[in-house]
């Protein structure tokens, strides 16, 4: 189950990426902001990712819960305030009812399949790999809004 929620994220957060290059007005749904969009985006790519090569660690698992408990409140704000598109796809138009349903979906798939419980491993390499992505991809974030390059 968490290599689906990792696989669903990874898709979201291309399509989101795919919305930033290429149109400078998109922004993240609640304030249109485009930095909190490419923090998201980050976000959403990296806990994918973990989700998809985590192994299934009590961890991830828990982390899957917070996020799809998050996701859904956000969808159902949505519904609320009759949003005609949630953006959780970029530009892809996806209603938030919909999405709701599929992370309380996901959520009841999360709680029927628990992780394993938790052991202790060495570090995998991937791991390192992932955590300076991150931290390089912050970086220049970072210098191309300290030299005013972004859109």
């Amino acid at each position: 189950m968490l290599v689906a929620a990792g696989l669903l994220l990874c898709v979201s957060a291309l399509a989101k990426a795919h919305a930033y290059l290429n149109d400078s007005r998109v922004g993240d749904p609640f304030f249109g902001n485009r930095a909190l969009l490419a923090a998201l985006v980050q976000l959403e790519g990296l806990l994918g990712l973990w989700f998809i090569f985590g192994g299934g660690s009590r961890r991830a698992w828990w982390a899957a819960l917070g996020t799809f408990t998050t996701f859904l409140a956000v969808a159902l704000y949505f519904v609320a305030t009759f949003r005609p598109t949630c953006g959780c796809f970029g530009q892809v138009p996806v209603r938030p009812w919909a999405m709701a349903l599929l992370d309380a979906a996901f959520l009841c798939g999360l709680a029927g399949w628990p992780a394993r419980p938790w052991q202790p491993r060495p570090l995998a390499l991937w791991t390192l790999l992932l955590l300076v992505n991150a931290v390089l991809l912050a970086l220049w974030a970072q210098g191309v809004w300290q030299l005013g390059l972004a859109p």
